[in-house]
């Protein structure tokens, strides 16, 4: 049985994601068809998708994460 988790998928999304980002700065954003008319490149759909489904697994994981300071110690008081 295999089991379907959100928490599995951030590294596989990701890589998508770079994928259709490679083939896309390769090919160019438009392609032309049969027609010799230009239309979106396929990949642009997937790498949306791929970015969303990424960027849903990780606020699904709920991880606290303060923000990065740019001085080591405590933070300045009012």
């Amino acid at each position: 049985m295999m089991l379907a988790c959100c928490y599995c998928k951030p590294p596989w999304t990701f890589d998508r994601m770079r994928g259709c980002q490679k083939a896309v700065s390769d090919d160019g954003a438009m392609v032309k068809d049969r027609f010799d008319q230009l239309k979106p490149h396929p990949l642009l759909a997937t790498e949306r998708d791929s970015r969303a489904q990424m960027l849903f697994a990780l606020k699904a994981l709920n991880l606290d994460v303060e923000p990065l300071r740019d001085s080591p110690g405590r933070p300045g008081g009012l």
